[in-house]
């Protein structure tokens, strides 16, 4: 059996965030007018481009260095997880906005990590600490009912395991990638 090349699943994301409205990440990328140069549509070119970057590693993650520019050559890196997030948009959130998002989205009462990642969705800094001091939330009977519960809200599951596991820090959550996959496993066979 031929196996996929490493890269494909990235040059396939990255096109998909900016091209596809169906996509939950396109809000973030071709909702913002962010486009992928056409010489990257092409997958030998993008494997010569990035592997040609400095630093190329695929535990590293591929990075546009300026945020609102588009997929270019120039625009590439490669970089930790850390940075890529820490280069990502950030919308300040006041508590006033929150406490009025809550409302809106009727998440108030609900469970804490179905409104922190309504929230985060819709473009809101927050993370669970501050949630919990604006409203009030149901208890669960386990962290990874909360877990198990945004990945099939979020469809984190069909994600592979750094994109789905860099989604569920960026909402708080800590957990290992074994479990990410058991949890992921669980999902899809219904258990």
């Amino acid at each position: 059996m031929k196996r996929s090349h490493p890269l494909k699943e990235r040059w396939y994301n990255m096109k998909n965030r900016c091209d596809k409205p169906s996509n939950p990440d396109y809000k973030n990328y071709g909702g913002r007018g962010i486009t992928v140069h056409p010489d990257l549509y092409e997958f030998e070119y993008f494997v010569k481009v990035v592997e040609a970057l400095p630093g190329f590693d695929l535990t590293l993650e591929l990075d546009r260095i300026e945020n609102d520019g588009d997929y270019t050559e120039g625009n590439l890196r490669w970089v930790t997880s850390k940075v890529n997030i820490n280069n990502s948009r950030i919308v300040k959130s006041s508590d006033e906005e929150l406490k009025q998002a809550l409302s809106k989205f009727e998440l108030n009462g609900g469970y804490l990590y179905t409104a922190l990642s309504k929230l985060i969705y819709e473009g809101f800094s927050v993370g669970p600490e501050r949630l919990l001091t604006l409203g009030s939330f149901k208890p669960t009977s386990s962290p990874l009912v909360d877990v198990k519960r945004v990945m099939i809200e979020r469809k984190i599951y069909t994600r592979c395991g750094s994109y789905g596991m860099k989604e569920l820090r960026s909402l708080g959550f800590r957990i290992s990638q074994p479990t990410f996959y058991k949890l992921k496993r669980d999902i899809l066979t219904g258990s």
